[in-house]
């Protein structure tokens, strides 16, 4: 990683001294004695050195500027978290750098949560993987805590080069909640994750100098000024992942920030505060039944992560339209316009809303003035 030096500016006050110099019909004044008019110069004060301070290291995923450089230093971790309406309130989310919201079976939805820049502490609940994850999480590499999955899952993920840490590995990292029904009630610790990859060896079966355990790769945040293309303004949208569950995102001015509802409810972390993002993405994403099924019986969902669809972009509150554009595991998805110019994201968080082309995406438009 190449890290910013300090860059010291010197800069000096010089004092220019000039001699008066005399005719030859005056008379030299007698050097013992200096005329009473004459001003004494007074010994020029350096002016203080000024230094130019480092850049502030900025987080790769959100562009915020960080107070520890070290921090990103460390893996990402990525959290499979329960969407479920026993699982609320969720902890943790609301220090993500990234979520993305996947269908699952049945027609609900789950949570991948990626932390990096910050410490989130506790994250839950913790769930089990899916098919989708396993195409996600190549583009970010770190690790990927999870209850459990299917074997073929499992699999999946490992032949995808993703690091999972099922529960119980390592034991101090893991806790469930006396007071939440299993299986709404896994909590995971991040900080004991990136405890547990430091004090690895050679010897582990997760070598620590294992290139996905390096630090996270950059998200497309827009580097200098406002971020283009710009949009149309919006209010907010409303997302149809199925019947049963349905998202929304308004806008608030004040806060400068898009603030987030599950099915009419505001979605709130585990103070009650509302959970928000900068960036809201959403990409139409075609799905399909998968070959196996839940412990309920229920098919599982397959959903398609590569090639291009659909896609709206919301920042600052406005709604850019276009699509987005993935070629491999290994690429994050690329937002562009129609025209194919990349469409850049705000400093901050990010939330993904990957729904499926049988949903359904709705603008809200500003009410007008007055």
């Amino acid at each position: 990683m190449d890290r910013p030096w300090a860059v010291r500016l010197a800069a000096g006050a010089f004092a220019v001294v000039t001699t008066l110099g005399c005719t030859p019909d005056d008379p030299a004044p007698d050097p013992a004695t200096p005329e009473a008019d004459t001003p004494t110069p007074e010994p020029a004060t350096p002016e203080p050195e000024l230094e130019e301070t480092e850049p502030a290291a900025r987080a790769p995923l959100t562009g915020r500027p960080v107070d520890d450089a070290e921090t990103l230093e460390r893996p990402l971790v990525a959290v499979k978290i329960d969407d479920a309406d026993d699982a609320l309130p969720q902890q943790g989310l609301e220090v993500s750098d990234i979520v993305y919201t996947e269908l699952v079976e049945g027609g609900t939805t789950r949570l991948l949560a990626l932390f990096h820049s910050e410490d989130p502490g506790e994250v839950g609940p913790v769930r089990s993987a899916r098919e989708s994850d396993a195409e996600l999480l190549p583009a970010f590499d770190g690790l990927f805590a999870i209850s459990g999955a299917a074997p073929q899952v499992i699999e999946q993920l490992r032949q995808a080069d993703v690091s999972p840490l099922e529960e119980g590995r390592p034991a101090q990292a893991w806790r469930r909640e006396p007071d939440r029904r299993a299986p709404h009630n896994l909590f995971v610790r991040a900080d004991r994750l990136w405890e547990f990859i430091a004090a690895l060896d050679e010897d582990d079966a997760l070598d620590p100098a294992d290139p996905r355990f390096a630090a996270a790769r950059p998200w497309p945040i827009a580097e200098n000024g406002e971020p283009m293309p710009r949009g149309e303004p919006a209010a907010g949208v409303r997302l149809a992942y199925s019947q049963a569950a349905h998202v929304g995102w308004r806008w608030n001015a004040d806060a400068e920030v898009w603030q987030r509802s599950r099915d009419g409810q505001a979605h709130v972390d585990a103070e009650g505060a509302p959970l928000d993002a900068d960036n809201v993405l959403v990409a139409r994403v075609a799905t399909s039944v998968g070959p196996r099924t839940d412990a309920a019986g229920a098919a599982t969902v397959e959903i398609e992560l590569l090639g291009s669809g659909r896609a709206l972009v919301l920042r600052g509150g406005e709604a850019v339209e276009g699509r987005w554009e993935r070629d491999t595991p290994t690429e994050p998805f690329r937002f562009v316009t129609e025209d194919g110019r990349p469409i850049e994201l705000a400093v901050g968080r990010s939330w993904v809303e990957l729904v499926p082309v049988s949903g359904s995406v709705e603008v809200e438009s500003p009410a007008p003035p007055g």
